[in-house]
């Protein structure tokens, strides 16, 4: 337990918590969690677009935030490899950084019952998406079985053949769990509406449990803020019979700072499933839908959607997704353009400014699921088996065919302590396999976001690999998804977090192979969906494929770097 301080580094008295005893905090803010062995614990403070102000109408919301791209995203971006490149993003990641204690304090202070008070609730979302963008409006209960969502389907067709009207769900999302999870359980949820026959959904994600907005700027300037369990401040050594992940804080609101939506739905809205006319909804939107919702909060069983996806045909048939996937991620890439600059979206730089390098982003889940648990790429091949997956790769890509580029990797992890020097205890003791850390001034410097280290294994394919390796470590995580999802190519761990990334990644994205799985993901479950839905879009393949579909790696790839 840590005594916390106020700003003004004075002990608060009377508030003392031990931050590896989510029980404590349950107690204080409400929260529920189905299993506590590994659920991320999450603070997000919904930005205040219009929250404290009069509730805008559909009429006096701007026209011009539709958010057209401005520039590609690496137009401002730095190289890594360069030492200045990495002075500056190690000096920027910490500007979100939002102390414990103050958040506390607002816990404290406010009591459970106006957490959420500045923020849009998921009614009054749905309200105003009602009287924005609804002719008519009308609940609907899930489906339970085949029978009632054939029912369903072809009360979808009536409405439209009658009214001459799309038919769109409208819902919000109040799943408590991590951020990761969160975003996938709730796509989850709309590849099911698509399928039952609507025209596509919109979707908010408000404040619910531990999400946050207190009322009043004052004594909250933070805006959104998610805090997360973290081994930044674990013991080192950790403990692998106790383990304990302290919360870490950041300024983040996944709605615009990701997705780029508003959290205001007359602003800028994404219809997930709707044609690339009709992505955006905004103000100056025209057609008018016949809107259904499921209820309240309660009314959708937390596996609903899970057992409709089991008992409906498979998704992915033969290699071939369906084409509600097709339309789920046309809609979101279309809308949300990771890799372009967009207005109401807070910028990150990556480090991917050299553009004679192939940019290979890798999610090392380690943070909240122990050292060793085995999620990811590195333990799963090891130190060799990685530098020749890399030489794979490259391979794939013909990029050892005479020409002037590389891959060059990007680590994206969690550890134990804040500088490099933990780094490199981290692999003394057999806990960061594939890579090695030179010992260099400066090791011991806190806080460390941005480093460099090095392959354990040179890589047998010359420089076409690049034996640098650069790592993001125990980072602001608004600017982790958003760099994963720029990344060149993607690889990720069995992890619902580097899957969010994913939706969005126009590039190749590899998540690791069924025979890959840890013990601990045999069984399928509706709320650990780790290593589930691995398949759906036409650019995402297992690790292994790097060494058996090397022509569909380069068509995939091409289009990519074509794409406007």
């Amino acid at each position: 337990s840590v005594q916390l301080q106020s700003p003004a580094s004075r002990p608060l008295p009377h508030i003392r918590y031990s931050l590896h005893d989510p029980v404590h905090l349950r107690a204080k803010m409400g929260w529920k969690f189905a299993d506590l062995r590994w659920t991320y614990v999450f603070v997000q403070v919904l930005a205040a677009v219009v929250s404290e102000e009069e509730p805008a109408t559909c009429s006096s919301a701007s026209a011009s935030s539709s958010c057209a791209p401005r520039a590609r995203s690496r137009a401002d971006d730095c190289s890594v490899l360069e030492p200045a490149c990495l002075a500056s993003l190690n000096g920027t990641s910490h500007e979100d950084w939002v102390p414990l204690a103050e958040v506390m304090v607002v816990v404290e202070g406010k009591g459970r019952d106006h957490l959420h008070d500045g923020a849009i609730s998921g009614g009054a979302w749905k309200e105003r998406f009602r009287r924005c963008y609804c002719d008519t409006w009308s609940e609907q209960k899930f489906p339970e079985d085949t029978k009632s969502t054939e029912k369903l389907r072809a009360k979808l067709a009536a409405l439209e053949g009658s009214s001459g009207k799309k038919t769109i769900l409208v819902h919000s999302d109040n799943v408590e769990d991590g951020i990761g999870a969160r975003v996938k359980k709730a796509v989850e949820l709309v590849v099911a509406a698509l399928r039952m026959g609507f025209f596509g959904v919109a979707l908010a994600i408000p404040p619910s449990g531990s999400l946050l907005h207190p009322a009043g700027a004052q004594d909250w300037p933070h805006g959104a803020v998610w805090c997360h369990e973290s081994s930044a401040e674990s013991p080192d050594p950790p403990n692998p019979h106790e383990p304990n992940f302290p919360l870490a804080c950041w300024r983040f609101d996944f709605q615009p700072d990701f997705l780029a939506q508003s959290s205001a739905p007359e602003v800028r809205t994404l219809l997930w499933g709707g044609p690339q006319n009709q992505t955006i909804l905004s103000a100056a939107s025209i057609e008018r839908f016949n809107c259904m919702h499921f209820g309240g909060n309660d009314a959708v069983p937390a596996d609903a959607a899970w057992k409709f996806h089991t008992r409906e045909a498979p998704l992915v048939k033969e290699g071939r997704p369906m084409d509600v996937l097709a339309r789920l991620f046309a809609s979101a890439r279309t809308f949300s353009a990771a890799d372009a600059q967009l207005q109401g979206r807070r910028e990150a730089r990556c480090g991917f400014g050299d553009a004679g390098a192939v940019h290979v982003a890798m999610h090392v889940r380690r943070g909240d699921v122990s050292e060793t648990s085995g999620y990811n790429l590195p333990e799963q091949l090891g130190a060799r088996g990685l530098s020749e997956w890399l030489c794979s790769l490259a391979s794939a890509l013909e990029l050892d065919s005479g020409g002037s580029r590389q891959l060059l990797l990007h680590v994206f992890t969690e550890a134990v302590g804040r500088s490099r020097r933990a780094l490199w205890r981290a692999v003394q003791r057999g806990a960061m396999p594939g890579f090695t850390f030179k010992e260099q001034s400066g090791d011991d410097a806190e806080p460390l976001y941005h480093t460099l280290g090095t392959l354990e294994v040179a890589p047998t394919c010359g420089q076409v690999v690049s034996s640098d390796v650069h790592f993001v470590v125990n980072n602001n995580p608004r600017e982790a998804l958003l760099c994963m999802a720029r990344a060149d190519v993607l690889v990720t761990s069995f992890s619902s977090l580097g899957w969010v990334s994913a939706l969005l990644n126009e590039g190749l994205v590899f998540h690791p192979g069924k025979d890959q799985k840890p013990q601990l993901l045999q069984i399928e479950t509706h709320w650990d969906l780790r290593d589930q839905y691995l398949d759906w879009a036409p650019n995402w393949f297992r690790a292994g494929d790097v060494n058996s579909r090397g022509p569909e790696l380069r068509r995939i790839r091409a289009v990519a770097r074509n794409s406007p």
